[in-house]
């Protein structure tokens, strides 16, 4: 019993330096201060908490191609940012983490009163969604589709069924899909090392693909080849402007 509570101890003091985190974020952003170079450093040290590999880089007879998920660690920061940032302006905001609603789970619903406010929806990585932000992306998936005598995944099945849930998060919360946000780090997985697309043409593409505007899709970083699971210097960031954008345009709702 002792080692189950120090297990949850520890848990817990890992979730609250998250959220000490998260509440620092928001508190340069009721300053009206850049975060996002500092959202993508903690989103750095998320995907450093979960690399078992270094962990145990001495074990002679024990490797691990076992890499943890960081998307509900991103998922929570993002969430308590604006949990504490809705606190510090006192916006009266409720936010849900997960939380389902006629059998529609968005990432994160963020209401007043009775009335949904905005649907964020957030990728660590775009890379299982990559078609919907690239033509080149989607032939190679239709290529693979064929080749596979269709026991691979038709890529437009994504699309569709992508597009089918923003219609479902329309109607379960009676909001329109001006509403509906998608928030990623970087074009990672997706911007290939030859390619001479431009994040413009990505952004363009899923604004097509999914019937949301093109402001509605926060990317945090200008370069499209930043990877924060690998190693890259800070300098490399570039990062835009759009989450605090975002958080601006969502403060006068």
């Amino acid at each position: 019993m002792k080692a189950e509570v120090k297990l949850i101890s520890i848990k817990k003091k890992y979730y609250n330096n998250i959220d000490r985190k998260a509440s620092f974020i928001a508190l340069k952003l009721s300053k009206h201060q850049k975060v996002t170079n500092l959202l993508m450093k903690y989103i750095k040290e998320l995907y450093l908490s979960v690399n078992l590999e270094k962990w145990f880089i001495e074990e002679k007879i024990f490797r691990s191609a076992y890499h943890p998920s960081v998307s509900s660690d991103f998922e929570f920061l993002i969430a308590r940012t604006l949990y504490h940032y809705s606190l510090i302006k006192k916006l009266n905001w409720n936010v849900e983490l997960r939380c389902q609603t006629k059998k529609v789970v968005p990432d994160i619903r963020i209401t007043k009163g009775r009335k949904t406010i905005a649907i964020l929806e957030l990728k660590a990585k775009a890379g299982w969604i990559q078609h919907l932000f690239s033509e080149d992306s989607y032939k190679k998936g239709l290529k693979k589709y064929r080749e596979s005598n269709g026991t691979k995944r038709h890529p437009r099945v994504l699309i569709k069924n992508l597009k089918e849930g923003i219609e479902k998060c329309c109607d379960t919360f009676e909001i329109n899909a001006n509403r509906i946000f998608y928030i990623i780090p970087s074009f990672t997985l997706v911007h290939r090392q030859k390619s001479e697309l431009k994040i413009k043409d990505y952004v363009k593409y899923f604004a097509k693909n999914t019937g949301l505007p093109i402001k509605n899709l926060i990317y945090l970083s200008n370069n499209p080849r930043l990877n924060l699971d690998g190693k890259i210097s800070y300098k490399l960031f570039q990062p835009t402007e759009k989450f605090e954008n975002l958080i601006a345009s969502l403060t006068k709702i």
